[in-house]
């Protein structure tokens, strides 16, 4: 999912903005509302959403962080999510946050995310 892809905005009145990205088969949306400040965002595969999350700023967390995070079985552990993550900190211009409570899967994603980034750090400071 890493290739260049433009992205495609859609005003849909002066609360709600829609970005999508398509890729050669996948097309990621991000829904963000102004009003309530937060972003869902999902990935849709043949006309089907495959993967869905909401994404809020946490003030107890001090930051941003995902809910109700959603991805069919089949579409696991294949980067997904980890896209539509690293886009939403993308636009919030802040690293997510994992929330307090993480199911088994979750706890998997953050170690993955985090040994991501110890290997990027490692790689820019060499």
């Amino acid at each position: 999912y890493n290739q260049l892809t433009m992205e495609t905005i859609i005003i849909n009145n002066k609360e709600e903005i829609t970005i999508q990205k398509d890729y050669s088969r996948i097309t990621l949306e991000l829904f963000y509302c102004k009003e309530s400040n937060f972003y869902i965002a999902t990935a849709i595969v043949e006309g089907k959403q495959i993967a869905t999350s909401m994404f809020e700023y946490a003030k107890w967390l001090g930051g941003w962080c995902g809910n109700e995070i959603e991805v069919e079985k089949k579409y696991r552990r294949q980067g997904i999510m980890t896209e539509l993550y690293n886009w939403v900190e993308e636009k919030v211009n802040e690293k997510i946050v994992p929330t307090k409570t993480l199911t088994k899967e979750s706890r998997a994603f953050w170690k993955n995310r985090q040994n991501q980034f110890t290997l990027k750090t490692v790689w820019v400071k060499n």
